[in-house]
């Protein structure tokens, strides 16, 4: 990968890890439970090797990382499925569509995280009213 290809693609993780965060509100999804964050672990529904579901938020939630780390990957899809159906669902359907990395998708992926991130945020000021 072309350093300015690498340089976007992982800003694309650092900010989608940060929509989950947000919207996950530093809780795991397993347990109910919130954590610090440094113990909590963004978990993929369709493994993030697959470039055209791993910046889809209906992809991810938010884990203990102890337990993300020993569920084997069939145990947590099962998992995933049944507590989000619509959200596996929708990951689903485009799972095995193409997606070509390259530094101009790589930038609609950021822009539309930014724009998601912002939203979030604004959902979570409107409620706190901060």
């Amino acid at each position: 990968m072309k350093p300015e290809v690498k340089l976007i693609f992982d800003k694309c993780d650092d900010l989608f890890r940060e929509c989950i965060r947000t919207r996950d509100k530093l809780t795991c999804q397993i347990t109910g439970s919130p954590k610090p964050v440094k113990l909590l672990e963004v978990m993929h529904y369709v493994p993030r090797g697959n470039k055209r579901t791993r910046w889809l938020l209906d992809n991810a939630c938010l884990g203990d990382k102890w337990l993300h780390r020993k569920t084997p990957d069939y145990a947590m899809q099962k998992w995933y499925r049944d507590k989000y159906p619509e959200r596996a669902e929708r990951v689903d359907a485009v799972k095995n569509e193409f997606f070509k990395v390259n530094e101009p998708s790589l930038e609609i992926v950021y822009e539309g995280l930014r724009t998601c991130l912002a939203e979030l945020e604004g959902r979570i000021t409107e409620r706190t009213g901060e």
